[in-house]
């Protein structure tokens, strides 16, 4: 029996944001610059529950990488210990269930939308979903950038953890992901666009990977939605964390991915990129 193709987006929603508003709200350093320039990115499946005994590495990694926009998955127990280091030189711009956004409070980035894109039936229990925010770049003549953080469900049957909702019948991975796509293709039409994600990469088939059902290509998704031409690229990975874009490949430079042995806590370690939306192609 064929089972018609379909996109579950009902989770799907901007919420859009008038820029002065949002920047009101946002405690500036004392001396803002805007740099021309690429900008660094930093993805990082934290484990919110190791942050407040691990806080001299988590402030020594945060200075060290000097990343303009820090996306963070699982920040839970640890969300205090983590404002209380980054602010007032970020701003969180946008959370949903531990998924967290900080910007550089710099006047570079202008906040343009935010949204909250939950996962309809939660995930093997748990309450995930994504966070994103559209970012103007007023160092690339206002181009866009969406950022997305997300920390995508574990495959059915992995630990034996089964989905027992009769309403789905695929992979809870697919699942989230088709809930995303939707908003991450408007988002690749008008800007640039940054899943930087604990993808839960497991007990894929050979050959397949989610990178790939990004990108329009594999069966994952055969099925159960449709598949996209959206054009994502894996710009860094580190174990399942990933930082995944769209638009051309000279917009991204000097990726680079850090073990969580060797920062010494935190789900996956981290993953670093640079990222120029003023290059030919952004």
């Amino acid at each position: 029996m064929n089972v018609p193709k379909q996109r579950r987006i009902s989770s799907f929603a901007w919420l859009a944001v008038v820029t002065a508003a949002a920047c009101s709200d946002i405690t500036e350093s004392e001396d803002p610059v805007v740099q021309s320039g690429p900008f660094r990115v930093l993805e990082w499946n934290i484990t919110g529950s190791a942050v407040t005994a691990n806080r001299t590495i988590l402030e020594g990694v945060f200075a060290s990488e000097d990343a303009d926009i820090i996306v963070l998955q699982e920040t839970g127990r640890g969300a205090g210990t983590i404002s209380g280091i980054l602010v007032p030189e970020y701003s969180l711009v946008a959370a949903l269930n531990g998924q967290d956004i900080w910007v550089r409070n710099n006047d570079r980035f202008n906040v343009v939308a935010t949204g909250q894109h939950a996962f309809p039936g939660g995930c093997n229990g748990n309450d995930l979903g994504s966070s994103s925010v559209g970012l103007e770049d007023m160092a690339s003549d206002g181009r866009l950038l969406y950022v997305y953080s997300s920390h995508f469900c574990i495959l059915d049957g992995f630990g034996g953890s089964v989905d027992p909702s009769p309403e789905f019948s695929n992979e809870n991975q697919q699942e989230h992901m088709c809930a995303l796509m939707g908003g991450v293709e408007e988002a690749a039409r008008n800007g640039t666009a940054l899943i930087a994600a604990d993808f839960n990469s497991v007990d894929l088939a050979a050959g397949e990977s989610l990178v790939a059902f990004l990108d329009g290509s594999g069966s994952l998704n055969a099925g159960f939605c449709e598949s996209t031409d959206v054009g994502m690229r894996e710009i860094g990975l580190i174990d399942v964390t990933r930082i995944v874009g769209s638009g051309s490949a000279s917009l991204y430079s000097d990726p680079h991915s850090v073990s969580r042995d060797a920062v010494g806590f935190g789900q996956h370690g981290y993953v670093v990129t640079s990222v120029d939306l003023g290059m030919a192609g952004g």
